[in-house]
């Protein structure tokens, strides 16, 4: 179940993610971006996305490289039942789960101010959600494409 979901998979039978920029009226509520991708051959980020009305999302990455991370953090909000989903040692690759190539011809999946990606955190812990003698774990994976972010 999507936890924040902005945008959508084109259906015109293209396989590039619909786009809206900071302040797009979706779903009758304005959403908030905000990002940086900065460096050079290795890369710190700093993504984030609210969209006012499901929830939030904030990954974080120092050392990506165009090969991806495995050192990834990420931060899930969902505002249906306010559950705060945190992940650290998350995955970070330039697919879509089932597609082997998420970018369009010419495109590169990260470099200065843009990133192309999903991340999966395998074991988010879902807070004041208690299993046993500690806090639940989920399976949190998140694709995103942001652009025109500082540099």
């Amino acid at each position: 179940m999507p936890v924040t979901q902005i945008g959508n998979e084109v259906s015109t039978g293209s396989s590039l993610p619909e786009t809206s920029p900071d302040g797009t009226v979706v779903g009758g509520h304005p959403i908030n971006l905000q990002c940086t991708v900065s460096g050079s051959g290795s890369y710190s980020l700093t993504l984030y996305a609210n969209d006012n009305d499901n929830g939030t999302t904030t990954i974080n990455g120092q050392g990506v490289t165009s090969q991806g991370s495995t050192s990834i953090s990420g931060t899930f909000v969902t505002a249906l039942t306010g559950t705060v989903y945190d992940g650290s040692g998350c995955t970070l690759t330039f697919t879509f789960p089932g597609k082997t190539n998420m970018l369009p011809a010419g495109a590169v999946a990260i470099g200065p101010g843009q990133i192309w990606g999903h991340v999966s955190c395998p074991a988010a812990t879902a807070e004041g959600q208690a299993q046993g003698s500690g806090a639940a774990t989920c399976d949190v994976e998140s694709d995103f494409l942001f652009e025109n972010c500082a540099d």
